[in-house]
């Protein structure tokens, strides 16, 4: 069995730099112990992903316990979400068993650890939604993973199925089209002022299945804390819930709106399709 020096050059060397913010970095750090253990356990790819699945419903159904301690373990269990996801691919590199049905599985289990976070809030929540209002908005927030993935997914897959239609039918217009709406598209975003971006993403992150483990495994500490010292800390899985429950809708019209109102399709067309300039990531994931 290699060191884990030798596996951090076979495993992650070749993996593609996609994001590099300190909380990734940090996962990439310790999920190569991760990785050493599931090859010492003979684990494929595919098994640590489902397996990376089942710890995140575990850390649903723990953050509805009553129990802060078990909440904050159900907190932790997203963090390890995060690094099996990492692990995962290192397998596959490892054992070179990468391929289209592992990146499938690897992108569904994000759909249930993003529902599993939020359903445990809702479970934990549950004897507090004392009116219809705030049931339905607590339902909204559980549903509201599922959504927002499910844009990005419908973005795509209306993108794959105009080239099939295009390449019967040997057309090109949407490709040249997509050319000359590529520079419009890349300026949008660069307008954008840096105490917008900010904004938007202190608005957003209790909503992204990046950055919310963090928020919540920060909170959850806080509240462990003050409940040893005999203090009483706001019940912040009810809060979060409805904001989410509340802001959710808002932030899925908009991203509806922006796919229809703007050229983010032909402009995702023509980067899979037409588009001559090196591919750069993570932005080109996305639409």
């Amino acid at each position: 069995m290699e060191t884990i020096k030798n596996l951090r050059e076979l495993c992650q060397s070749t993996r593609p730099s996609v994001y590099n913010d300190f909380l990734s970095v940090i996962y990439y750090k310790i999920s190569i112990y991760f990785t050493w253990a599931c090859l010492k356990l003979h684990m494929s790819a595919n098994q640590v992903t489902v397996f990376s699945g089942i710890v995140a419903i575990a850390g649903g159904l723990l953050l509805g316990s009553d129990n802060k301690w078990l909440v904050l373990l159900g907190a932790v269990c997203f963090h390890l979400f995060a690094i099996l996801d990492m692990s995962d691919g290192e397998v596959a590199r490892y054992r070179k068993q990468g391929g289209m049905c592992g990146h499938f599985l690897d992108w569904y289990m994000h759909f249930i650890s993003s529902t599993a976070l939020m359903f445990g809030l809702f479970i934990a929540s549950i004897d507090l939604l004392n009116s219809t209002i705030l049931i339905l908005i607590g339902l909204l927030a559980v549903v509201m993973p599922i959504l927002d993935k499910s844009i990005q997914n419908s973005g795509w897959t209306v993108i794959c199925w105009t080239r099939l239609r295009d390449i019967k039918s040997n057309s090109t217009a949407i490709c040249k089209e997509g050319e000359m709406s590529h520079t419009s598209s890349c300026s949008d975003s660069r307008d954008r002022s840096w105490v917008y971006r900010r904004f938007r993403f202190l608005m957003l992150a209790p909503l992204q299945d990046h950055w919310a483990p963090l928020i919540l495994l920060i909170v959850a500490i806080i509240d462990l804390l003050l409940y040893v010292f005999d203090y009483h800390f706001i019940d912040y899985r009810l809060i979060w819930l409805l904001y989410v429950g509340a802001i959710g809708p808002i932030y899925l019209v908009s991203q509806v709106r922006r796919l229809v109102k703007t050229q983010t399709l032909h402009h995702g067309y023509q980067r899979l399709v037409c588009c001559k300039k090196q591919i750069k990531f993570p932005q080109d994931d996305f639409l």
